[in-house]
């Protein structure tokens, strides 16, 4: 007869209320949460992206709607324009059991171990929003590169 197990959205459940538990009975300055959101660049207007036309003229027209790139390069073509906007959430979860060792009756040497034991859950979302257009030799647009995917970017 098959063992039967419980489903894993019940365990993480138990495993969750435990840790509170543990976190709660080790008292205060044991616990850190940090939350924190990053931006870096300006964010990249898709609209104005998607109103760009190859073949029509188009240095001044880009500056114009995007504004200064972060990059230029020279291309045999023409020149490149860079522009870039990251994005990045962070959840960070961490548990020190230094702060709850006085409230325990335990040997030396697990108290010591005990002091420099530390656990930490981490998640990072990081993502970047980059257009690339190249401007030929004649000053037209000759391509057009754009993906956004901090719009979707889960907050923690």
């Amino acid at each position: 007869m098959p063992i039967e197990r419980p489903p894993l959205s019940r365990l993480r459940g138990a495993l969750g209320l435990a840790l509170l538990a543990s976190v709660l009975a080790a008292g205060p300055g044991c616990l850190n949460v940090t939350l924190a959101r990053a931006r870096r660049g300006d964010d990249i207007d898709a609209g104005a992206v998607r109103a760009l036309q190859t073949g029509r003229p188009g240095l001044q027209d880009v500056l114009d709607s995007l504004g200064a790139p972060l990059e230029v390069h020279a291309h045999p073509d023409g020149m490149i324009l860079v522009y870039r906007y990251r994005a990045r959430n962070t959840f960070r979860f961490g548990i020190e059991a230094g702060a709850s060792v006085q409230f325990l009756d335990v040997t030396r040497v697990v108290s010591s171990i005990l002091e420099n034991l530390r656990f930490t859950l981490e998640r990072i979302h990081a993502d970047e929003d980059r257009a690339v257009i190249l401007i030929g030799r004649d000053g037209l647009v000759k391509g057009i590169g754009f993906r956004d995917p901090t719009k979707d970017l889960p907050l923690f």
